[in-house]
């Protein structure tokens, strides 16, 4: 904090363009240059870049994206102190709450507005101010944080249900419910669209205490890049790339009113295919796991997903970032009781012994491939005829009796797993 510097002139004479603003930022860095401040500790990355500064100022604040209002911008090119250039930088108003300088500063960070811009195009309401990336009000949603590193969102199914997560102010916690996976080892599709679940309970001293009730908060997400950057956003595409999925049904946020406590997912909220809002994706389709079970709101709450039986259709994956939907996301075991998929190596084993087997085995992975492409497209009316065809995928492997290769091959081969029903 380099304290205030106070101009030899009125506000009124400051000119209100860039370049005004410029020169009024620079006149107070070079008052404190000149001080003997050694602005070049500001460059923490070693790229030649002060890395962020905040400018606050005093007086009446104007109209939304006017001159005299908070935003994050950059300096023009060239301008250095101590041999360091001026980069990005959040000009704002003075205010008791450091509010705005968390919303301008996720900005520098890399993160949109969540707000609406224009409510004449595409859905209306933002996030309903219940984010600071929305209404400058309570923490950063789990999706900014992610996008940050700043949290790991486990998985549904990783670690089993029932699920507890802690309070998201007090702990980097959240939980991913993924809409879409192709099947590929490298998938690039994964974190398209899902939906994000957190506990955004009200805690001491934590960010969200000015938030109106406590419980889940549940989003849903649709993180497709375009060739700037994410397709939606917002505020004017067709539709949001984050929403509130609000417990009540009501769809209050989208009618250009607040978020509120019905909007909080707790004891006795649901959400399923057929639940009101039902959980559903961009394409159409209905989402097959289920949240329930859910606890009172608290510092941790617990809750249940739901999903299908297990489909034995071949699955990969690399960390979490590939797990299989099919028909929903795919419920995940302790990776003791998973054993090797047979693609990309295992077969050399199998080969060396007995090819003509190892060409049964390969015939089933490209059974289960196809069927696994098939559910991601079928109607519920198919449903029982893939659960068939994938339990003679089943017998086929138990037939060949895979289990004691595979598990030995997990050793010396690439991580892409199958689900464990086929070992047993």
């Amino acid at each position: 904090m380099l304290g205030w510097y106070q101009t030899p002139y009125n506000r009124a004479a400051v000119v209100e363009n860039q370049a005004g603003r410029e020169q009024l930022i620079r006149e107070a860095l070079d008052h404190y240059h000149q001080a003997g401040h050694n602005f070049a500790q500001y460059d923490n990355d070693g790229d030649g870049q002060i890395d962020y500064f905040v400018v606050m100022w005093t007086g009446p604040v104007g109209a939304w994206a006017s001159f005299w209002w908070g935003y994050d911008t950059g300096f023009s090119p060239g301008v250095t102190y101590d041999g360091k250039t001026l980069g990005n930088y959040s000009w704002q108003w003075q205010s008791d709450h450091p509010r705005v300088v968390i919303h301008e500063t996720g900005h520098a960070l890399g993160l949109p507005d969540y707000y609406d811009y224009d409510d004449s195009v595409g859905p209306k309401g933002g996030l309903g101010g219940l984010d600071m990336m929305d209404a400058n009000r309570g923490d950063h949603n789990c999706f900014s944080k992610f996008l940050l590193d700043w949290l790991t969102p486990t998985p549904n199914g990783f670690s089993g249900s029932p699920y507890s997560l802690q309070a998201q102010s007090a702990a980097p916690e959240c939980m991913v419910a993924l809409a879409q996976c192709d099947m590929r080892f490298d998938d690039e599709n994964a974190f398209d669209e899902y939906y994000l679940i957190a506990n955004r309970t009200r805690v001491p001293a934590g960010n969200d205490v000015d938030m109106p009730s406590d419980g889940l908060l549940v989003f849903h997400v649709d993180a497709r890049l375009g060739s700037d950057g994410f397709e939606y956003n917002n505020s004017n595409t067709v539709h949001k790339l984050i929403s509130v999925v609000q417990a009540d049904g009501l769809g209050q946020i989208e009618n250009g009113q607040a978020g509120n406590a019905g909007d909080y997912y707790n004891t006795g909220s649901t959400l399923s295919a057929t639940s009101t809002p039902a959980c559903s994706y961009f394409d159409g389709g209905m989402c097959k796991w289920a949240l329930s079970g859910i606890s009172a709101s608290g510092p941790s709450m617990s809750y249940s997903i739901t999903t299908p039986p297990v489909m034995p259709i071949l699955c990969r994956f690399r960390d979490f970032r590939a797990m299989c939907k099919i028909g929903g996301c795919w419920p995940w075991v302790d990776k003791r009781q998973w054993v090797v998929d047979p693609d990309p190596g295992w077969d050399k084993v199998i080969k060396a012994s007995d090819p003509a087997r190892a060409a049964k085995l390969l015939a089933l992975q490209r059974r289960g491939q196809a069927l696994a492409n098939e559910m991601a497209r079928a109607k519920p009316a198919r449903q029982a005829q893939i659960e068939r065809a994938a339990a003679a995928i089943v017998r086929g492997y138990k037939a060949l009796g895979v289990t004691s290769e595979l598990a030995a091959a997990d050793r010396n081969v690439n991580r892409a797993l199958v689900p464990a029903s086929i070992s047993r």
